[in-house]
């Protein structure tokens, strides 16, 4: 029976890659985000959220996306997922008041009209900056600002006004993390 010895240095270098990884994780790492993080929908907010208009348009923009197509409101800052047949999943949004609180009259609008909300262990935060690139005041890069303004080639993002259920996006992978 042979035996194995390791020398010191050996686990020295091991235990210092794995810190370098576990670093490097967390680095790379979203916090994530819960229900309770949200703001409470209160006043006027809570009145808009449950007039008509926007029950309807929480009702056809459901209606329209099909199982599992992504809306992305690049204006307010989320994702959302669309689930059959009567789910709404948040997948992403910005670490911000203003983001947080649009989402939050949002998943009221979809709550009354019916429809069950999913955040705990599916939504994450995005911090607004990224600290790198060319970025504008907002933190965010020019060339990602540019491309959601709009034009021939690239058409502007879905709005979150009453209407804007009647259009339909898909989202690539690679749009999935982007945010005007």
């Amino acid at each position: 029976m042979q035996e194995i010895i390791e020398s010191p240095e050996k686990k020295k270098k091991e235990i210092s890659i794995d810190k370098e990884k576990s670093s490097a994780d967390k680095e790379a790492a979203f916090e994530p985000l819960t229900m309770d993080m949200l703001p409470t929908v209160t006043g006027r907010y809570l009145e808009r959220a449950h007039m008509e208009d926007m029950i309807e348009w929480a009702k056809g923009m459901h209606a329209h996306y099909g199982h599992g197509l992504l809306h992305m409101d690049s204006q307010h800052g989320f994702i959302l997922q669309i689930l059959k047949p009567h789910t709404i999943r948040v997948i992403q949004a910005w670490d911000n008041i203003s983001s947080l609180s649009m989402l939050s009259q949002t998943l009221e609008s979809f709550r009354k009209a019916g429809f069950s909300v999913e955040v705990d262990g599916y939504a994450h935060l995005t911090p607004m900056s990224t600290g790198t690139g060319d970025s504008d005041a907002k933190g965010m890069k020019k060339s990602s600002t540019e491309a959601c303004e709009g034009s021939e080639e690239n058409p502007p993002s879905i709005d979150n006004s009453p209407d804007a259920g009647a259009q339909v996006a898909t989202a690539t992978i690679s749009d999935v993390g982007m945010w005007c």
